[in-house]
């Protein structure tokens, strides 16, 4: 594929930011409304101002206890990731890239991040992750990190089918950068 101009990178990112909007705008809709639901806020403003005399609205919110009753169940029971020889001696190798990925996985608290999207897809439907070397602790290997992503921020090829992704075109993470991040990510264009 030959190297795109920044102005045809720029409307292509339009043109996938555009139809990606209109196709998630409805799950993102419905997604606050879930969230709503889940933290007891279950009646429309139409509601509340029906209540006579300034009553409390009692809810009784059985969803957040099944979801949570859910994530627990997901926290106690997750499975660590484990790499399988090839053949017979390989065996060692891969007990040890086993323990190391298990060590990082804890200590970037990545198994908390996976709980969280989890969290989060059992609430509004979807949960994103992402999975980044960061070099802030350190500078040469950079350590791996899992980050539960806000589901709000992601939007995607609306045409996807499959579970991994792998026929998604396009995903796009929007948010905000200071202006030091900017200048990291794109040097050359600062």
């Amino acid at each position: 594929m030959p190297e795109l101009k920044d102005e045809e990178v720029r409307q292509l990112y339009q043109k996938h930011l555009k139809l990606a909007s209109e196709n998630w705008n409805g799950h993102y809709a419905q997604a606050e409304d879930d969230i709503k639901m889940y933290v007891g806020d279950q009646l429309t403003a139409n509601q509340r101002k029906n209540l006579s005399n300034g009553e409390p609205a009692l809810v009784i919110n059985y969803l957040k206890k099944r979801v949570d009753l859910l994530v627990g169940q997901q926290m106690q029971n997750k499975t660590d990731i484990r790499v399988l020889p090839v053949e017979g001696e390989d065996s060692g190798l891969c007990d040890i890239y086993t323990q190391a990925i298990k060590w990082s996985m804890v200590s970037s608290k990545s198994y908390r991040q996976i709980s969280q999207g989890s969290k989060n897809s059992s609430i509004s439907g979807l949960g994103w992750l992402s999975c980044e070397v960061s070099f802030a602790k350190d500078i040469i290997n950079g350590d791996i990190t899992v980050r539960s992503e806000d589901p709000f921020r992601i939007m995607c090829d609306p045409n996807f089918k499959e579970m991994d992704l792998s026929d998604c075109r396009y995903i796009i993470r929007g948010g905000i950068l200071a202006k030091e991040e900017a200048v990291e990510l794109w040097r050359e264009k600062a």
